[in-house]
């Protein structure tokens, strides 16, 4: 290290990626954040033109380096790569946002890598250059260019994404010229190998387990190798290196394994030479973070960073809760501490069981516990740790099958909150956090609790019987009495570990041996049959371990040294399907919540405790070091209800639990002489077609109308369409939908029921390949029928059901309170926030970056603004910039009584999101932010008002747009019961009409659709005025 004195941050891989930099600015953002933002409410898919939603989304400046032409063409590249991969939404797997812009980065980097390398190091060593905690870093060299590497949290996709950049990779590899000798995939281990391939043909990538025997394919292979198997000279499961030749693609899975070591580090080298190598990791600043020159090599080849602390602010993944208590009580009170952690997996288990059928829709899966630590492999002292800590659970849950008086009394303790064990500020560890429990302990008390819980973990009662598996690598098997296995134990060396039992007198423990066959339990835990509830391992088997199950994680030996495994072994505890496996918690997902979120919620959240105090402790410092958020102090902040005396405001929303979907109608897809409305669909690209500036070129103004020809239509396979059009009613939620195969047929034979623009170039067809595609849009066109008909079936029958209610404090848009969340260790943010909720008063609070807006024109106080760089988490979510805007103008009408009211009272309430707010609008995709009221005497004008970007005109934005006139559709519905009430629905557009993707309009054109825009000082007052000219 030089012997100047270094510049503060220096030594941090997240300050010194000038790779990720430099790809975010090339498509004009400075952050990745700042792009998924705008990807943030984008839905995953393709439009009909084949083109991604996403790009669509990504506002392109004109001082961004790439055109709108190269992210079409990187676009188009990506959705032809997703449909070989299988991911579109009739396979059930999309592309989540950040896994596009992964995509996207590799297509401009491998586009400029291929096209010209020596300006791509050029740019590179320009933008090292140009950022002051980057300049002692190395200059690029071209064999710099060679190495891309991608950090992605656990769990988030990271293998998904390999397989398209195999794809991704030949392809510009082809369009050069060049050739690709063997695609090499190295693995952490042979257990990884195997799931790799697995994985691999799930895909439809050709792969297969590497063997020097086998011979050549007339389609290339995936070849896969576990790195412990490369070597500089062949011999006994050994490969040498030098075998492979140059000009390969090589892929590294887990990339900090071995990252560090030298001899690995030029194999690798070797391997790739004259080629190219993708890395992959979810722990790459662990690792950089012990090496300057480690960390220097990531900082210039690392092009996507997406760790866990991003990955969970976005929602993804499971919530978590980690043991805080102070330092040894965990030890003193072992059986106590440990039967709350058992009791809090049973809570988990007990409310799977009763409220399963209620979440089919989220996924839910049947929870697990799991023990970590290190692998039981030798003498040292960390193995025999890991061995007493296995001793400690076996005896433990040997002593709760025992003695049951004991166990159920202190159960009792647990649930009344008496456990004796308390945390730093001195209030018990376990207090409330068994409320479900508590609310379902019958008169019995805690002896059919305990009962229960025997049953539901253990599968009965019985001494505690432990098997061990002599054949193949040995598992442990766990049963009471002669029931069937609850529990594994897969620690490495098994035969050491049922040594030590056969040793050791360990009370109400048997312990056996089975040299027969009988089926191993691990590799099937994640199956939704499976019989184990508890899982005792070693870390080695969690990498790559794809289980879904976890819910609570016990730690075992847990060593300061292991910071990769740690933030690994977290990532595979937090993994979570979600709702539409979106990955998200179902908070965060945009799903409707349903009336058991907060019991759901429990099923969301990962509980982790340690065996040892010092072991949370180590646990707490790596986590910490990551940036995720380990201890965090919520401190709730009470709402006052200001309309009180206040009585009259109407409001419409739909009759409680009614779901037309879920409903007993039963409607029937017409055929193509039915006499509904034509559809159109239109396959020119809109990202081509469109300039940066926004303005629509000449080439889109002449578009060719185009009809599906018969004698094509004819060799379309009618099968494969119609269980995909199946497939999309049940993606889009149309469950009370019919669609007879005739309707189908009928609809294909007919061609006056759509209008379909579409490029000459892809309606020519020359092959089977061109009547395959033709299907898809027969697909896409039938699809679009269908749904304009079930919606508006849908919307006739939400009319006759939309009564008008009265707004009060029960409404559920009144959220009764905020839960304002800051990092324990900000312990003066703390402090501002305990004042805050002490004493509410209107200002900006600059330490918390937040601001507090009290007016009696909202039907609560205070409203809460929280800026970009807040390290204050909000429940409800706070305001945005836009929506704090509207707030206050609003407000200030209403306080001042502006004469653009005319003498009405002005009121508003925020509307909350699925679940809870006004959201019958489903129909049009239109959640409004606020509803404003202006009042008159008994006249009332009922205003829905969203503040929204108008980037992308698509069919989302038509829909809401389309409101401002359907609207009056349901004003004359409810006309006979309520009179006096006026509906209206507009949009405060945030983008200016020269940047809306769409024809050009005058202003004009747009206030007379329902659009007006903020950039108009007056916006609020003209609507205003608009409205009161409506009677």
């Amino acid at each position: 290290m030089s012997s100047r004195r270094r510049l503060v941050g220096t030594s941090l891989l997240q300050n010194r990626l000038v790779l990720h930099r430099f790809i975010c600015q090339e498509f004009g953002y400075d952050d990745m954040r700042t792009m998924l933002d705008r990807l943030r409410d984008v839905p995953a898919g393709f439009d009909a033109g084949m083109e991604s939603e996403y790009a669509r989304a990504l506002y392109l400046s004109s001082a961004a380096p790439v055109r709108t032409e190269e992210l079409a063409r990187y676009d188009a590249n990506i959705v032809a790569h997703s449909h070989k991969l299988r991911m579109t939404p009739e396979q059930g797997r999309v592309w989540k946002p950040y896994q596009y812009l992964a995509l996207l980065f590799t297509e401009r980097y491998l586009d400029r890598y291929f096209h010209d390398p020596e300006a791509l190091c050029a740019d590179l060593n320009a933008t090292r250059a140009a950022h002051r905690l980057m300049r002692d870093m190395p200059d690029y060299t071209l064999d710099d260019l060679r190495t891309i590497a991608f950090q992605s949290a656990t769990g988030s996709g990271k293998t998904l994404l390999m397989h398209a950049h195999i794809l991704q990779y030949r392809q510009y590899l082809a369009a050069s010229g060049g050739r690709l000798n063997n695609v090499v995939l190295l693995t952490p281990n042979e257990q990884m190998s195997v799931q790799h391939e697995k994985e691999l043909k799930a895909s439809g990538l050709p792969a297969r387990l590497f063997s020097a025997e086998a011979g050549a394919d007339l389609f290339p292979h995936v070849e896969i190798i576990d790195l412990n198997k490369l070597a500089e000279k062949k011999g006994v499961k050994r490969i040498a290196v030098g075998d492979f030749g140059d000009n390969n693609l090589v892929l590294v899975d887990e990339g900090h394994l071995g990252a560090s070591g030298k001899v690995w580090r030029e194999r690798r080298k070797e391997l790739s030479r004259g080629g190219f190598t993708f890395e992959y990791s979810a722990t790459f600043n662990q690792i950089a973070g012990k090496d300057d020159v480690l960390r220097d090599a990531y900082g210039k080849c690392l092009l996507f960073d997406y760790s866990y602390r991003w990955f969970h602010e976005d929602g993804y993944g499971k919530d978590y809760v980690i043991s805080n208590l102070p330092q040894g009580m965990e030890d003193m009170n072992r059986d106590v501490y440990l039967l709350g952690c058992l009791l809090t997996f049973y809570q988990q288990c007990h409310i799977w069981r009763d409220k399963l059928g209620a979440w089919t829709d989220f996924n839910v899966t049947k929870p697990l516990w799991v023990f970590l630590g290190k692998t039981v492999t030798g003498t040292g002292k960390a193995d025999w740790e890991t061995q007493s800590d296995v001793v400690s659970i076996l005896k433990f849950l040997a002593w709760v099958l025992a003695d049951g008086d004991a166990t159920r009394a202190m159960i009792g303790q647990l649930l009344d909150g008496q456990s004796g064990l308390t945390d730093e500020s001195g209030r018990d560890y376990f207090r409330d956090r068994f409320t479900y429990l508590s609310e379902h302990v019958s008169a019995r008390g805690t002896e059919d609790l305990y009962a229960d819980l025997c049953a539901t973990l253990f599968h009965g009662l019985g001494q505690l019987h432990v098997v061990y598996l002599t054949a193949g690598e040995g598992e442990l098997h766990l049963h009471a009495g002669d029931g069937p296995a609850f529990g594994v134990v897969n620690v490495g060396d098994s035969a050491a570990l049922y040594k030590l039992l056969t040793e050791q007198a360990t009370p109400h423990v048997v312990v056996s041996r089975e040299a027969g066959f009988v089926e191993r339990l691990f590799a099937d835990v994640d199956r939704s049959d499976s019989p184990v509830n508890i899982v005792i391992g070693a870390r080695r088997f969690i990498a790559g371990w794809n289980s879904w199950r976890v819910a609570t994680m016990g730690l075992m030996h847990v060593g300061v040294g292991e910071g990769p495994e740690i933030i690994q072994m977290f990532g595979r505890g937090v993994r979570l399907k979600g709702w539409n496996m979106s990955l998200k918690r179902h908070q965060k997902s945009g799903a409707e919540l349903p009336s058991t979120s907060a019991e759901l919620t429990h099923l969301e959240t990962l509980n982790i405790f340690g065996l040892r105090a010092n072991y949370m402790q180590t646990f707490r410092d790596l986590l910490e070091k990551e940036g995720v958020r380990v201890e965090r102090e919520t401190v709730r902040l009470p709402v006052t209800w200001n309309f009180a005396r206040k009585t009259g405001l109407k409001l419409i929303r739909l009759k409680e639990d009614m779901q037309y979907a879920r409903s007993s109608e039963r409607p029937v897809l017409p055929g193509p002489d039915a006499g509904y409305p034509v559809i159109a669909l239109d396959l020119y690209s809109r990202l081509q077609s469109v300039a940066s500036s926004g303005v629509v070129s000449e080439q889109s103004a002449a578009k060719r109308r185009f009809e599906l020809p018969p004698d094509q239509v004819a060799f379309f396979n009618r099968t494969r369409l119609y269980d995909k059009l199946l497939k999309r009613k049940q993606q889009r939620g149309w469950h009370n939908l019919i669609i007879e195969r005739d309707t189908v047929d009928r609809l294909l034979k007919c061609r006056d029921w759509y209008d379909l623009y579409m490029p000459s170039d892809r309606s020519a067809v020359n092959g089977f390949t061109q009547i395959a595609e033709l299907e898809v849009v027969a697909l896409d066109l039938i699809t679009e029928y269908a749904d304009q008909f079930w919606r508006k079936q849908r919307r006739q029958w939400e009319h006759a059901r939309i009564e008008v209610v009265t707004l009060d404090e029960d409404d559920p848009n009144n959220i009764k309170a905020y839960e304002l969340s800051v990092d324990a260790a900000e312990r003066l943010l703390l402090e501002d926030v305990h004042k805050l909720a002490a004493n509410v008063r209107a200002g900006d609070f600059r330490n918390l970056n937040v601001s507090v807006i009290m007016t009696q024109a909202h039907a609560y106080k205070p409203l809460l603004y929280a800026g970009p760089d807040s390290k204050v988490t909000i429940q409800p979510v706070p305001l945005n910039k836009d929506e704090r805007n509207v707030v206050e103008k609003l407000a200030a009408l209403a306080e001042h009584r502006d004469p653009c009211l005319h003498g009405k009272e002005l009121f508003l309430i925020r509307n909350l999101t699925r679940g809870r707010g006004v959201s019958f609008f489903d129909d049009y995709a239109y959640y409004p932010d606020f509803i404003v009221w202006l009042k008159d005497g008994t006249c009332q004008h009922v205003i829905f008002l969203d503040p929204k970007g108008l980037s992308r005109y698509g069919s989302r934005a038509q829909h809401k747009i389309s409101l401002h006139h359907e609207i009056k559709k349901t004003e004359a519905q409810i006309r006979d019961s309520d009179p006096d009430v006026r509906l209206h629905a507009y949009i405060l557009s945030i983008t200016p009409p020269a940047l809306i993707d769409e024809a050009v309009r005058s202003r004009d054109d747009w206030k007379r659709r329902g659009v007006y825009f903020l950039d108009e000082g007056d916006c609020l007052k003209q609507m205003i005025g608009r409205v009161l000219e409506q009677t």
